[in-house]
């Protein structure tokens, strides 16, 4: 298995094969192949799967690579909350990410938009109960 996987080009490797890859290394030990799917995480990042790669670096505990995950969470906020990743946030990340008061957004009215609007999707039902008022 670990010939496999660093012989095999990184580019044909998905996140979902990493995935089960850092599953089968993470319960056999393998700290290699755990190391070389976080390598293949932090380079693979993009606003497309960002919160998958959070969340995964948060189930399996991996600390370096969730620190990435969440710098280029707060350096590409803009991209990333239009995206449909942001709506894969929990409450917990999202105001994790609040409390470091580093987010990089050019308008803070674009930010307290998106912030509202991730609101008011998952109220939907209050939203509508508001407006018919």
């Amino acid at each position: 298995m670990f010939y496999f996987f660093t012989k095999w080009d990184k580019t044909h490797i998905c996140i979902s094969f990493d995935n089960q890859v850092l599953a089968a290394g993470t319960h056999l030990q393998m700290s290699e192949v755990v190391q070389l799917c976080c390598q293949f995480m932090e380079l693979a990042i993009t606003s497309d799967n960002c919160v998958d790669i959070l969340n995964l670096t948060e189930l399996y505990v991996l600390g370096e690579s969730k620190n990435k995950a969440r710098t280029y969470l707060l350096n590409h906020f803009e991209s990333f909350a239009e995206s449909p990743q942001y709506f894969k946030l929990n409450h917990t990340q999202l105001a994790s990410l609040l409390d470091e008061n580093k987010l990089k957004v050019r308008r803070s009215s674009y930010f307290f938009c998106s912030i509202f609007n991730s609101w008011a999707c998952s109220h939907q039902y209050f939203v509508n109960f508001l407006l018919i008022f």
